[in-house]
């Protein structure tokens, strides 16, 4: 049911907390199941987005947290992610990361974090909107 919406989207977001050093096993199912699109780009040869111009606005973010509290953490899985937005034909993507947050809510106290989300998401918005 995912496919066509991740086809069609001008903007894809995939959350995912880290755990064991890479996204949980339900976001890597998510990146497992698109490589049928690996297999139109590079079996069939065709673009997943036929529009060109399409193809070159779409835009991805990547929105994550990690307990452990070391930033670097996140280096693990940025190969996977810009796999995936660069298999879903998305031109141009950003993340915002989170060590440190284990506990449930753990996120409210980390300074600036509500405020660098709506700023990722403005940022995304506006993107979309500008082109």
């Amino acid at each position: 049911e995912i496919y066509p919406h991740l086809v069609a989207a001008d903007a894809v977001i995939l959350a995912a907390p880290v755990f064991s050093m890479h996204v949980c096993a339900q976001a890597k199912a998510v990146i497992d199941r698109c490589q049928r699109f690996w297999a139109v780009k590079y079996v069939l040869k065709r673009h997943l987005v036929e529009d060109e111009e399409r193809r070159g606005r779409r835009r991805g973010l990547f929105i994550s947290a990690c307990g452990r509290d070391f930033p670097a953490t996140f280096d693990c899985v940025k190969p996977t992610v810009a796999y995936f937005f660069h298999v879903l034909e998305i031109g141009t993507w950003e993340s915002l990361q989170f060590a440190g947050v284990d506990e449930m809510g753990a996120i409210h106290g980390v300074p600036g974090a509500l405020e660098r989300a709506r700023e990722m998401g403005r940022w995304l918005a506006e993107r979309v909107r500008a082109t």
